[in-house]
C-alpha cells in the first residue's frame, strides 16, 4: 500500500472513531472504492430542510464525500444527499466548506466542520460572501425571532480513551535494589524481566507470552 492509500485508509478510521465519540451521531452509511474513494455519512443532528425551520426540522442528513485523484492535495468534494437550507450549502447541495483546505487535515476534522455547518455553529457559518445568499438573510433574521433555535444543537464529542498502560521491562540484573516481587522469569527461556503492571507479559528475548499473577 503507498503512502496515498495508506492516508485514506487512515481516514477512513478517524471518521469511525469520531463516529463513536459522538455517540452514534455520525455513522458512516456506505464506502466506494478500496481503501477509500467515496463516502456517504449520516449525519443525526437537527437542521434546516427549508425556510420553514425550526418548525420543519429533519433529524438525520446524508452527506456524501468524494475523493478525488490527487487526494489530500486536493480538496474533498462534499455533497448534501438531503435538502438543506443554510449560508454554507449551495443550491445544489456542494457545502462551500469555508476555511482554506490544508492537505494536513484528516477527514474527521472535515466532518466535524459539516456538523457544525449543519447545527448552525455560529463559528463557522458564514453571511458573507455565503453560497446561499437568500439562506443568509434568513438566518440573521430567524436569529433575531427564534434565537433558541440557533445552534440547532450541542455538539458533544466524548474524549479518546485513554492509551492502555503498556507493560515495560527490564534485566532484574541492572537494578540490584529493586525488591524481588517485582520480576518474574519468563517460563521459555528463563530471561528475568521486571513488572510494572499489568497480568499479560511478553518477553521481547524469545517473544514468548505469558499470564503473571498479581
Amino acid at each position: 500500500m503507498n503512502p496515498l492509500e495508506e492516508r485514506r485508509k487512515q481516514d477512513l478510521a478517524k471518521i469511525a472513531k469520531l463516529g463513536e465519540r459522538s455517540r452514534g451521531r455520525i455513522v458512516i452509511s456506505e464506502i466506494r472504492g478500496v481503501p477509500l474513494d467515496e463516502a456517504i455519512l449520516t449525519l443525526t443532528y437537527p437542521t434546516a430542510p427549508s425556510p420553514k425551520y425550526p418548525e420543519d426540522s429533519r433529524a438525520a442528513t446524508r452527506v456524501r464525500i468524494t475523493l478525488g485523484a490527487r487526494y489530500p492535495f486536493q480538496e474533498p468534494a462534499v455533497e448534501a444527499l438531503d435538502p438543506l437550507f443554510n449560508p454554507n450549502v449551495y443550491v445544489s447541495g456542494r457545502f462551500c466548506l469555508g476555511a482554506k483546505w490544508l492537505p494536513t487535515e484528516g477527514l474527521d476534522l472535515l466532518v466535524m466542520r459539516l456538523a457544525k455547518i449543519l447545527t448552525f455553529d455560529p463559528e463557522i457559518v458564514s453571511d458573507r460572501s455565503p453560497a446561499n445568499a437568500e439562506a443568509a438573510l434568513w438566518y440573521n433574521a430567524m436569529r433575531l425571532t427564534h434565537p433558541a433555535a440557533f445552534p440547532s444543537h450541542a455538539l458533544e464529542f466524548d474524549e479518546d480513551a485513554a492509551p492502555k498502560k503498556k507493560l515495560t521491562w527490564t534485566n532484574a540484573g541492572t537494578n540490584a535494589g529493586a525488591a524481588n516481587d517485582d520480576t518474574v522469569p519468563c517460563p521459555s527461556c528463563g530471561a528475568t524481566l521486571r513488572l510494572y503492571g499489568g497480568t499479560t507479559l511478553r518477553c521481547p528475548q524469545c517473544e514468548a507470552a505469558f499470564e503473571v499473577s498479581q
